[in-house]
């Protein structure tokens, strides 16, 4: 049950905190979202969810206990505050417990679509269709689809606590991806797209995204085996996204204190080449991640990782700030409200270089332009060890020669940060991760 008058029922809840001695949060959460696929030119699935809930968290003599609840209803507030102080009773204290302070400083950021609502379901599976039309007309190769999956979300927030935290915010999110299979003779390829924005129309058109997937495949037709050697390597911006997120944990002050962070021991030193600068801003609109608000009413904030190669920082919740002796840059994550606020990053990114992604490749006299790489779930974000298999095209004189499949590229990600040697200004976020194309020198390729 989802009632519309929010600011009395937090009010309610905190009060009864406060008469309780507790010190108490509550964050609501409203969502609606639809999700459908489309295959051949049919709806395949289709779904429409629409959730609220609270989550209530409080702390007693350092203890800290949660509970959540579907019912947003007066009566069950005395309920959960019940359940979340007991709860608390079963946990060790801890005298980081701390719930965030209040702030007068809230950044103004929109990340919502007023006229999302009024995009029709019908619209919706016709901009599906229309991705598929356009990946078959773009080369008589492309034999199948193997999906093309939208979906939306909107959501409001509201956090409040009884150290008079009382704000929140309403976002929305919008995604659409396709994955196409090209065939020639026995050999087949596959060719993706994906794209995100916070407003519907700001999606690449379907005609744009049909012909890029249908492209990747089309291109990797004929790919062939290399020779073991040592090159440099490109990276396009959706794989760097990919080797990003799998390290991105390694940042979390939270990782840090428990002795599980690549990085733990190497702030204020050189970490990277002098020319990478790795960003986490939750002011930026371009990535999904973009809120004025963190999970714990923290206000959102531009933090500064590592900065020309050198790591100047961690990612702070509450906890772990007051644990370390700083303030929290705005990094409380939740997932949904029945999770408790971890950390995690908003929108991680590396800084764009001045040169453009063309150019970075007519400098490039030989070497290997990857488009995607397999594996990268398994890479440590401990010992920072990768080892990948990596697939995309032999660059000769600065141009295309041919496609290439098969290979292994491996080593650890503080050797690969610090062989980059090229950053182009294309930046692309795939959902709240962005890279630009990367170039990185001397690189050994496990080829045939």
């Amino acid at each position: 049950k989802y009632i519309m008058d929010i600011p009395k029922l937090t009010d309610r809840a905190l009060m009864l905190c406060n008469k309780k001695g507790l010190a108490g949060e509550i964050f609501i959460q409203k969502a609606c979202s639809t999700t459908l696929e489309v295959k051949d030119k049919q709806l395949q699935t289709f779904n429409l969810a629409d959730e609220c809930g609270i989550g209530l968290r409080v702390i007693v003599d350092n203890k800290q206990g949660f509970a959540y609840s579907s019912q947003l209803d007066y009566a069950n507030i005395e309920n959960l505050i019940k359940q979340a102080k007991n709860n608390a009773q079963c946990t060790k204290g801890d005298q980081y417990n701390l719930l965030a302070a209040h702030s007068t400083a809230y950044p103004d950021i929109n990340c919502f679509d007023e006229n999302l609502s009024a995009v029709s379901v019908a619209d919706k599976i016709k901009r599906a269709i229309a991705v598929e039309t356009a990946a078959y007309d773009y080369d008589k190769r492309i034999k199948r689809i193997r999906q093309v999956l939208y979906k939306d979300i909107a959501y409001d927030i509201f956090i409040a606590n009884t150290n008079g935290v009382n704000t929140g915010y309403k976002a929305t999110q919008c995604a659409i991806n396709t994955m196409v299979i090209a065939q020639d003779k026995t050999e087949s390829q596959m060719g993706w797209e994906l794209d995100h924005a916070h407003n519907y129309n700001q999606l690449i058109t379907p005609e744009q995204m049909g012909e890029n997937a249908a492209k990747r495949a089309v291109s990797m037709l004929g790919a062939r085996q290399i020779a073991t050697c040592a090159s440099s390597i490109i990276f396009d911006p959706e794989v760097t996204c990919d080797f990003l997120g799998m390290i991105s944990s390694a940042f979390s002050a939270d990782t840090v204190q428990k002795g599980k962070s690549l990085f733990g021991n190497l702030l204020g030193k050189q970490v990277s080449a002098s020319n990478f600068s790795l960003i986490d801003d939750g002011l930026c609109r371009q990535g999904m991640g973009a809120a004025p608000v963190d999970g714990e009413g923290a206000p959102m904030q531009k933090t500064v990782l590592i900065d020309q190669g050198r790591l100047t920082g961690f990612l702070h919740n509450t906890y772990t700030a007051q644990k370390a002796g700083t303030t929290s840059t705005g990094n409380a994550i939740r997932e949904d409200y029945k999770q408790t606020p971890s950390v995690g990053t908003s929108n991680l990114y590396i800084k764009p270089g001045n040169i453009g992604a063309k150019e970075l490749l007519a400098q490039t006299d030989e070497g290997l332009y990857i488009t995607q790489a397999m594996g990268t779930h398994t890479i440590n974000p401990v010992s920072g060890d990768y080892s990948v298999g990596a697939c995309g095209y032999w660059i000769k004189r600065g141009k295309s020669a041919y496609p290439v499949r098969g290979v292994v590229i491996s080593g650890n990600m503080l050797d690969l940060f610090a062989k980059i040697d090229l950053i182009a200004d294309d930046l692309k976020f795939v959902g709240a991760i962005g890279s630009p194309t990367v170039r990185i020198r001397d690189i050994t390729i496990s080829g045939a």
